[in-house]
């Protein structure tokens, strides 16, 4: 039996620091020194269907906020428990006039400023697949209910993100809008293949159809996650109640003239039915969670050549079920994992040699035997 190695790295998603937008009003507003807007930024994560992959929030993506107020005197840290509500899940968009978008984030019903006192805002995004799950309350902020990435489901996919707490802003320190940082609150994953051997020829010399004798080749048909959490909920930063343990099918074949064959080491490629083809990052969202019970199932082919030929004298299906957690032990929010499974031309004992890698550069390269 041939192996192969499992190469499992983390990427840290690190928030950036955000520039002040410049304000630009719409006449129409009486009062425009009043008018609540929120001046926005994003953590950094790599790209998926449904990430925001930079640090400047997408025009085109509403989120929702919640403002609860404190009289004259009155500061968030020691007085919030006597604040009351000021804006109960306002859906915030970007104005747009003329087909271009302003520089002004405001809620769809406006607000405006109180003449005394001040606001402390929780905010999230997104709005259109979030809205119907979220409350808030003083104490813990935002709380989604039963949010559900199975494939399918109303949040499938969905870059869910929770801002920082804005405390204590005025008129006069939002001039320029409330600050809102939103940090990514799930994780995200994704699969590559490829031989351990770039320069793998297995051709004979001159040839583009018949196989060198010794020579195998690999076919991928099957890579998928068992037992993943789907569906928790979200609340005081933490994600909790886990429910629905599903299995993702990355890549899935029915049969041996489906499957995809494993190239060299350059020429690996990200594997994932979920996204299509013209998608460059073929990365899933995920729930972050304990990985304690969750296993990842390769099945593969081998063709062998005995003998120089167009057809191989052996085909042989193989299967292996393992655990994920040997160095990764769970998924973090704001982390992105990337799985690289390496099918070993050197010998036919099966290993797995995970590490884990951050943009902190945190790496550990130790292989651990299944036998």
């Amino acid at each position: 039996m041939k192996r192969f190695i499992l190469l499992a790295s983390a990427a840290l998603a690190l928030c950036t620091a955000c520039k002040d937008s410049k304000a630009v009003y719409d006449e129409d507003i009486q009062t425009q020194e009043d008018l609540i807007r929120f001046q926005t930024a994003v953590g950094k994560q790599q790209s998926s269907k449904g990430l925001i992959t930079s640090s400047v929030y997408p025009d085109n993506v509403p989120f929702g906020s919640f403002a609860w107020a404190l009289q004259k005197g009155q500061q968030w840290s020691a007085d919030s428990a006597k604040s009351t509500r000021y804006i109960t899940n306002g859906k915030v968009e970007k104005l747009v006039e003329g087909g271009s978008s302003l520089n002004l984030w405001t809620t769809k019903d406006v607000h405006y400023w109180p003449k005394d006192g001040s606001l402390t805002f929780f905010s999230y995004s997104p709005y259109a697949e979030t809205s119907g799950i979220v409350s808030c309350s003083s104490a813990d902020g935002i709380k989604v209910t039963d949010f559900d990435l199975a494939p399918g489901a109303p949040q499938w996919d969905v870059d869910f993100m929770v801002s920082k707490k804005v405390t204590d802003q005025n008129k006069v320190k939002a001039i320029n809008g409330v600050p809102t940082v939103f940090g990514h609150k799930l994780s995200t994953v994704l699969f590559t293949v490829r031989l351990d051997k770039d320069d793998y020829a297995p051709y004979v010399d001159g040839s583009s159809s018949i196989f060198s004798a010794g020579s195998t080749r690999f076919f991928l048909q099957q890579i998928s996650l068992m037992g993943i959490y789907s569906k928790a909920t979200y609340n005081a930063g933490n994600w909790s109640d886990y429910s629905n343990p599903i299995t993702y099918d990355f890549y899935k074949r029915n049969t041996a003239d489906e499957c995809m064959e494993v190239l060299g080491w350059k020429t690996g490629k990200q594997v994932c039915d979920y996204k299509s083809e013209s998608n460059s990052d073929k990365s899933v969202i995920v729930m972050p969670q304990s990985l304690a019970k969750a296993k990842l199932v390769v099945k593969y082919w081998t063709w062998t050549y005995s003998q120089e030929s167009e057809v191989p004298s052996t085909k042989l299906l193989i299967s292996d079920t393992v655990s994920i957690n040997t160095k990764i032990p769970e998924w973090e929010m704001n982390k992105r994992y990337t799985y690289n499974i390496v099918f070993s031309l050197q010998d036919d004992e099966i290993e797995w040699a995970p590490y884990v890698e951050s943009w902190l550069v945190e790496q550990n390269d130790e292989p651990i035997d299944l036998n």
